[in-house]
Order: structure tokens, then C-alpha cells, then sequence
């Protein structure tokens, strides 16, 4: 199965709207999101590398549950 180019530009039809922060785009998603998402996924492989791959993305609760 093929992952759609979220960097082609939108289909004249459809509206010009960003799927992730909602702002107007050409693009599905806007190049701003679309970079966040790629520095987001290269730290969480970073970390995944470095032995601690959800230490960021975990709350301090969440860390914690079931550990009473």
C-alpha cells in the first residue's frame, strides 16, 4: 500500500486548510507542521537509540501508574 505525499500539492476541489494545525496551506500538511513532525520523530528515534525512547513524551503520572 502507498502513503499519500502529504508535501503534493492539494487537489484544486479541496480546501486549503493544513490537517494538523488547521491554517491555510496548498498542502496537506503545511511545511511548518510537516517539519515539526520530522524533528519530533528524529528525537523520539534518538532517544529510542539511546535506551529511553519514552522518557519524553511520558507525564510524570503516567511514568508512575500501577507502581504504588
Amino acid at each position: 500500500m502507498n502513503s499519500p505525499d502529504v508535501h503534493a500539492p492539494r487537489p484544486k476541489s479541496s480546501k486549503g486548510i493544513c490537517k494538523v494545525c488547521g491554517k491555510p496551506s496548498e498542502k496537506t500538511i503545511c511545511d511548518p507542521c510537516a517539519m515539526k513532525i520530522h524533528l519530533d520523530a528524529l528525537a523520539r528515534k534518538t532517544h529510542e537509540e539511546n535506551g529511553n525512547a519514552w522518557a519524553k513524551w511520558e507525564s510524570p503520572d503516567s511514568a508512575h501508574k500501577g507502581h504504588h
